[in-house]
């Protein structure tokens, strides 16, 4: 959860980051679920891209990005599992 939001979108490839800074992984899903969420916690974070198809051509991939979280201490985001859907 400490990770940072631009290094987990860069990591997936994903250029379309969220209009708002954050340090972390664990601000940005606190922010999201507008509370400190609870451990078993799931959000979710919906987007769409911009990809290259099989044609070259631009095309819009929506994007939904599932964070469970695993592990949360004394109100802090420790540890998140998550799963990527492209549409």
């Amino acid at each position: 959860a400490s990770l940072s939001v631009e290094e987990l979108f860069d990591f997936l490839q994903i250029e379309k980051m969220p209009k708002d800074k954050y340090s972390t992984i664990a601000t940005f899903l606190c922010d999201i679920a507008k509370k400190i969420p609870q451990q078993g916690a799931v959000i979710n974070y919906k987007t769409v891209d911009e990809v290259i198809d099989d044609d070259s051509k631009f095309v819009e991939k929506k994007i939904t990005l599932t964070f469970k979280l695993t592990k949360v201490e004394k109100r802090r985001i420790k540890e998140v599992e998550l799963t990527t859907n492209y549409d």
